[in-house]
């Protein structure tokens, strides 16, 4: 039953995401939001997950 078992290794070369923007949240909650989001970015950057000139781009 083993030999039946097979790996795979993909390589991921681009993500589309959509997502819902709320600006009724206060200018408090958005930045810290946006601190977050860029906290995570580094981080996977930094894992080699994602290239520096994709994590670096700034949608403000």
């Amino acid at each position: 039953m083993l030999a039946g078992i097979r790996g795979v290794r993909l390589e991921v070369l681009r993500v589309e995401a959509k997502f819902k923007y709320d600006n009724a949240n206060p200018i408090e909650h958005r930045e810290r939001v946006i601190g977050h989001l860029e906290e995570r970015s580094r981080g996977a950057r930094l894992r080699g997950c994602v290239p520096a000139t994709a994590a670096s781009r700034s949608h403000r």
